[in-house]
């Protein structure tokens, strides 16, 4: 039996019938991950949003109530190549949200769609903090400048 990737990400409403969606967003490649914006009120329309990740593709931030693509954050490796984090975190403020790579999380000013604004690499001054696929990302919602990472290395 094998594994069936999902292109879609879909939105169910609690109080209504679980089996149809209430939305549904179609992305290029599988989905890597999701994230609901944390700032998230149903009474704001403008704060409802989610932004989603698929192999090969940039971050897409998506409106939760029309489906409409409100903004694209791209990340470029060293050699200025789209590539894809593996994980997505908002900090706890909505201002920011941080992609998991290889050996280093790449961050984004929500304000600003287009390139990440700062590179955080594992690697400092020939001493290895951490390694491999960054698999998780946590923020600490009582202090917003703390935030775990999970990888799939044993480091």
């Amino acid at each position: 039996m094998g594994i069936i990737a999902s292109l879609f990400v879909s939105l169910f409403l609690f109080c209504y019938d679980l089996k149809l969606p209430a939305l549904t967003v179609r992305e290029g490649e599988p989905i890597y991950d999701f994230v609901w914006y944390p700032q998230t009120r149903s009474v704001d329309p403008v704060t409802c949003c989610f932004a989603s990740v698929c192999r090969e593709h940039p971050i897409h931030l998506w409106d939760a109530f029309t489906g409409v693509l409100r903004a694209t954050y791209t990340p470029y490796n060293h050699l200025d190549e789209v590539c894809a984090p593996y994980c997505l975190a908002f900090n706890g403020s909505g201002s920011r949200l941080y992609g998991g790579f290889t050996n280093c999380i790449r961050v984004f000013d929500v304000s600003r769609p287009g390139r990440q604004v700062e590179t955080r690499n594992f690697y400092k001054k020939k001493t290895v903090c951490l390694q491999g696929m960054v698999s998780s990302m946590a923020f600490n919602p009582a202090f917003q400048d703390i935030y775990a990472v999970g990888t799939y290395s044993q480091s």
